[in-house]
């Protein structure tokens, strides 16, 4: 009934009035979603998470009220405001709010158009992040078959999924089919982008991060070295992409016995987040609970339970955050570090034969 009330309007103002009146008023529309759109990719990029999600809301009330703009407008407003909730590790909103975005486009352009794949993409990262990797793992594979069908050629979509499904695979323990995934992303990445594009640098961290935890260290050390260096060039030396792959050399070299090194680098990679993004901010949990296990296998187990402490502080500010794998007790860390001690030979045999290996840091792959 509302509907046709506001056609009844829109047909009396175009009836009364001067045809390129109504013209304007639906060019109108447009324009203001055009612009809010524009605004909202501008704060987001600039990390203006609170600017963004206001500015989805505004994108989302326009879309609901005005009966020009295509219903998927809407669809665009709820990926957005899904998408400031995703960056806030507010998974919980943001999965219904992607949901009704993917609807909408599915009823619009159908099943297998290519334009599902941002919202598809994002929701395998939200159940990655929640540790749901069976509902994870179908839907990036539901992901890649559309992609796969719409580009007969190495498209960046593929590498974005192949890296994704690779991530899952290697929470899985599958490390042969993560292999195979993150090297397919990263030859497509070097193909379309070049060597030292940081969508590039990005790949040959996923990888690095593999290798190390296979223990193939002469093989990850390079990858990782030369992903840190393009984004040095690209971001500068106190980025958060910087702090990711300082990270992942950091428990590189600590499970490889440069214990020293690897502190510098965890440390290094503490206080550029610290400084990015606050302090008690969910990014510093990986590399607090991997300098927190350099510090028990140095038997500085003071040091390593303020650190336990710290986490289990940040996490009780996020509730909905799920990290337990990061909220260890000391006495946990102690018997994880005895784990690691003993599995060394273990874990060469787990990349093989997909065994379960034994925990030797944590790596954390940021998404796209």
């Amino acid at each position: 009934m509302l509907f046709c009330r506001r056609w009844i309007v829109a047909i009396t103002i175009c009836y009364f009035f001067e045809p390129s009146l109504c013209l304007s008023v639906l060019v109108s529309d447009v324009q203001q979603f055009d612009k809010l759109q524009m605004d909202y990719h501008d704060q987001v990029k600039n990390g203006n998470l609170d600017e963004g999600e206001k500015t989805a809301r505004e994108m989302i009330a326009l879309a609901k009220r005005s009966y020009r703009l295509d219903p998927i407008a809407l669809a665009v407003g709820l990926g957005a405001l899904a998408e400031v909730y995703l960056s806030q590790n507010k998974n919980t909103e943001a999965l219904p709010l992607y949901h009704r975005s993917l609807a909408i486009f599915e009823k619009r352009l159908g099943v297998d158009d290519p334009r599902l794949l941002k919202t598809l993409s994002s929701l395998v990262i939200l159940h990655t992040q929640s540790e749901q990797l069976g509902v994870a793992k179908s839907i990036c594979q539901r992901a890649l078959t559309i992609a796969n069908k719409s580009f007969k050629s190495d498209h960046s979509d593929k590498a974005v999924l192949l890296k994704l499904l690779g991530v899952i695979e290697m929470k899985q323990l599958h490390y042969k089919e993560a292999g195979s995934c993150f090297e397919q992303s990263l030859q497509i990445r070097e193909k379309l982008h070049g060597p030292k594009d940081c969508r590039v640098a990005s790949a040959l961290n996923a990888l690095g991060a593999l290798y190390k935890a296979a223990d193939r260290y002469d093989e990850a050390e390079p990858l990782l070295q030369r992903s840190l260096v393009i984004y040095q060039e690209k971001y500068g030396a106190e980025s958060s992409e910087v702090a990711h792959v300082l990270n992942t050399l950091g428990c590189l070299y600590s499970v490889n016995g440069a214990r020293e090194e690897a502190e510098i680098l965890l440390k290094k990679c503490i206080a550029i987040h610290e400084k990015t993004d606050g302090k008690d901010q969910p990014e510093l949990l990986t590399p607090i609970y991997n300098l927190a296990l350099l510090y028990v296998a140095q038997h500085r187990y003071s040091e390593a339970e303020k650190l336990c402490q710290r986490n289990r502080r940040i996490l009780q500010m996020r509730p909905n955050l799920v990290r337990k794998d990061v909220a260890l007790t000391l006495e946990e860390l102690l018997r994880t570090q005895a784990e690691r001690e003993d599995g060394a030979t273990r874990k060469r045999q787990a990349f093989q034969n997909d065994e379960k290996p034994i925990v030797s840091g944590r790596e954390r792959i940021p998404e796209e």
